[in-house]
């Protein structure tokens, strides 16, 4: 059943402008609705001559990330919506089953499926993966501070680029739009506090978002502090204070004073960055030389596989061939490992990758 016209993708764009028609291919015989929020200098010409699909809008506002996320806050009226990198694809089948799961269980926040990292290099498409700890990933606890806490101790990506309930999507719009803040990943914390606490989460056994490595990643550049550095600063404090206060004016209290939400908010927050400073100090271990046999060993072996790939790599540029699985490959191991994927759809959107990159487009 076609159930995409509960939706609205929101696709923020910057200096990329080519990649807005990759969207339209993607998405112009379909029932959802494709908001563009183009922040580019200069508006894309080509566009004014191009006749977009009756369910695509497209709004060149030539601001910050945050000033075009506040404005398209009352283009929403659709029952769902989601965010989307202009470079990066969503499986439709997979959407379609979010939507349908959302529709049946109303205590939950958000839906959303795995993920597959693709890029394209010498003449293919490959696939590779990440955010393992996507899979099987759910929080389903009652209290919302049972789920605050439970997403914030063992986080994965799961309400940021999900498909998101938009009363709670547009909370989580105001609070980003409030920055920006010297850390990029604030804004995904706000996303993730803002729908734990707001509903359950899930994410299905499907592959849905298609994670493009094509590009420099844009948001990280306007604020390149990771998270627990930022928010640990001392010298931070009242940009951390309109912080939190950005997350607590845009949740429901559910009966809770204001001065115990934004403790457990606080708690929530204290959790995720001891999260983050174990998984630091595992790679330290993991990292640090020493004299011991077991560790001569790992480096040994390290150093012999990087070796390897280096030779693999130097002849594929001379004699033009792959070294890494294409995206169709690593689907089909993804789904050996239990993970449902619409393999036609995805052969589909690997040709179309293919054809994009080979063909030129006029950016004026």
């Amino acid at each position: 059943m076609d159930n995409l016209h509960k939706l609205t993708v929101v696709i923020p764009t910057y200096e990329r402008q080519k990649y807005i028609l990759r969207q339209v291919e993607l998405w112009q015989n379909t029932s959802a609705r494709i908001i563009i929020l183009d922040g580019s200098e200069s508006s894309w010409i080509k566009l004014n001559s191009y006749k977009l699909p009756s369910n695509f809008q497209y709004f060149h506002i030539p601001e910050s990330i945050e000033k075009r996320l506040r404005f398209v806050i009352n283009e929403i009226q659709t029952e769902y919506a989601v965010l989307l990198s202009e470079d990066e694809i969503y499986i439709h089948s997979a959407i379609k089953d979010c939507i349908a799961f959302l529709d049946t269980n109303p205590d939950y926040a958000v839906c959303k499926g795995v993920a597959l990292g693709f890029n394209y290099s010498l003449n293919q498409v490959t696939g590779f993966p990440v955010y393992k700890s996507l899979q099987g990933y759910k929080i389903e606890d009652e209290k919302p501070e049972d789920r605050l806490n439970a997403h914030m101790s063992n986080y994965a990506m799961a309400v940021l680029w999900g498909i998101t309930r938009t009363v709670v999507f547009k909370k989580t719009l105001n609070a980003m739009a409030q920055g920006p803040f010297l850390s990029a990943a604030a804004g995904e914390m706000q996303c993730s506090i803002i729908g734990a606490w707001s509903g359950k989460i899930k994410v299905i056994n499907e592959l849905m978002w298609l994670r493009s490595s094509e590009n420099k990643n844009i948001w990280w550049s306007f604020g390149n502090l990771p998270f627990h550095d930022w928010y640990r600063n001392s010298e931070n404090k009242i940009e951390i204070q309109k912080y939190i206060s950005s997350i607590l004016v845009n949740i429901d209290g559910f009966g809770y004073p204001i001065e115990k939400i934004e403790k457990l908010i606080q708690i929530g927050i204290d959790n995720y960055i001891q999260l983050c400073l174990n998984v630091i100090k595992q790679r330290e271990i993991k990292t640090k030389p020493n004299l011991s046999f077991t560790s001569l060993v790992f480096w040994l072996k390290k150093l012999t596989n990087n070796l390897i790939y280096l030779i693999k790599r130097v002849l594929s540029i001379v004699l033009n061939l792959p070294t890494q699985r294409t995206l169709i490959q690593s689907a089909i191991k993804l789904k050996n490992s239990g993970i449902n994927i619409d393999i036609q759809q995805l052969i589909h959107i690997s040709s179309l990758i293919k054809e994009f990159h080979n063909r030129k487009i006029d950016i004026l």
